[in-house]
């Protein structure tokens, strides 16, 4: 009877270890079916990522008929809303699938070669979609900025000759300085959109022609905005006065400019002279040979 309990024991511990042996095999074979599906998984993000490059064709040559027409810059911003959308929705897919599945991921080579090749991709479209936002920005800046300026040459006339009559009458003093503070605001926000203007010529060059008639607006819209501001009320008198001094000004500037200009004529004629002389007296010595 003994003898049974032992080999019914023994038995039952052999069908055990057979068991434990094979539900061991069975994990085994589970962890490398999961590695595998991890492998999977990312080449699905590899694929769903090259196709967003491929789908975004985002590296547009900016040209000049481009730039005029205002549907092409919202065309480009609408479609760079669109991927970066759709590239947020893969990073929070990514994010949340690398962060459970770490460990298996780092315990393999291949995988972490796939992650590390998802993660070069994802960077990349994000650095296209990057540089052509700050070059829509710069466009809609400088479109904005020009417009501005552009429209100001009427309102900055009617503004100094407005400041140039108040300046007549002493009463009118305050006046004349809600206008300057009219100006002044007005200047800040012109040159404001001015400075976006010039990084926007930097960011797209293309734009550097249209950027150097908007230089030369700007600087009169400046000069103009400089005497509204140095404008105050003086005497009938004294405005004679620095009439006359300017007038003065203007005199001996254009007779100095007179004087030098002879002088560098005369210096000039001088010199030709010189040397015709030197090339006169170099032929006569040529032909001056000793004889016998």
């Amino acid at each position: 009877m003994q003898i049974v309990k032992y080999l019914i024991l023994n038995l039952a511990i052999l069908l055990s270890l057979s068991l434990s042996a094979q539900t061991q095999g069975e994990d085994i074979m589970s962890e490398q079916e999961w590695e595998e599906e991890v492998g999977y998984r990312l080449k699905d993000f590899i694929d769903e990522l090259n196709q967003l490059t491929n789908a975004g064709n985002l590296r547009i040559r900016i040209s000049e008929a481009n730039i005029e027409s205002g549907a092409y810059t919202r065309m480009l911003s609408q479609k760079l809303r669109l991927m970066n959308n759709q590239l947020q929705s893969i990073e929070f897919r990514w994010n949340a699938f690398t962060q459970s599945e770490q460990a298996v991921i780092a315990n393999n080579d291949e995988l972490m070669a796939l992650m590390a090749q998802a993660q070069q991709l994802k960077q990349a479209v994000a650095d296209t979609i990057e540089a052509q936002q700050k070059k829509c920005d710069a466009i809609n800046d400088f479109v904005n900025a020009e417009r501005l300026i552009l429209s100001q040459d009427s309102v900055y006339k009617k503004l100094y000759k407005k400041a140039q009559n108040l300046s007549m009458v002493q009463k009118l003093a305050p006046q004349l300085e809600k206008v300057k503070g009219e100006e002044q605001a007005l200047f800040e926000k012109i040159q404001i959109s001015y400075d976006k203007s010039k990084v926007a010529a930097t960011t797209v060059p293309v734009l550097s022609k249209r950027a150097a008639v908007l230089d030369e607006r700007f600087y009169k819209i400046k000069t103009l905005s400089e005497k509204i501001q140095a404008m105050e009320y003086k005497p009938f008198l004294q405005r004679i006065k620095d009439y006359l001094l300017g007038f003065a000004c203007v005199a001996i500037i254009l007779m100095f400019i007179s004087t030098f200009s002879a002088k560098m004529k005369a210096a000039k004629q001088a010199r030709e002279m010189l040397k015709k002389q030197k090339d006169l007296f170099n032929k006569n010595n040529g032909n001056d040979y000793p004889t016998i």
